[in-house]
């Protein structure tokens, strides 16, 4: 399996460095990563992904785009890219009622009729219970 990341004119690449560059900054040329499925291998996972954009792609694209900002984008189809947050606010990581064993969730928050901003808790905190749907 390969994992690469994809510019509209080109794949992302330091190619455009010296080695001897390249080296010194220690960028690879290409921000590909080959991974081989199997049993004895694993499979490719959302931690993967992370470790791949962490270690490899942003490193590249910083000394290649210097001052600039970025945004990656992900299809998030398949279950390997299904990477969230332990407290990601996600109904299947909720329980339907209060209590329960899901994780404590981070707040969210709402916008009233009035136009203002209200901290939604996800946790009923008199009780310190998890708040249900």
């Amino acid at each position: 399996m390969g994992s690469d990341f994809l510019l509209p004119w080109a794949r992302l690449s330091s190619q455009s460095l010296s080695v001897e560059k390249r080296k010194e900054l220690g960028v690879p040329e290409y921000a590909t990563f080959y991974f081989e499925y199997g049993k004895e291998a694993g499979h490719w996972e959302g931690k993967d992904l992370v470790k791949h954009l962490t270690e490899i792609v942003i490193p590249i694209a910083e000394v290649i785009y210097p001052g600039y900002q970025f945004l990656f984008l992900f299809d998030n189809s398949s279950s390997n890219h299904g990477l969230f947050a332990s407290d990601a606010l996600g109904a299947s990581s909720m329980n339907l009622t209060s209590g329960g064993e899901q994780a404590f969730l981070r707040e969210g928050y709402y916008t009233g009729a009035d136009g203002i901003r209200y901290i939604q808790p996800m946790w009923n905190n008199p009780r310190g219970e998890r708040e249900g749907l």
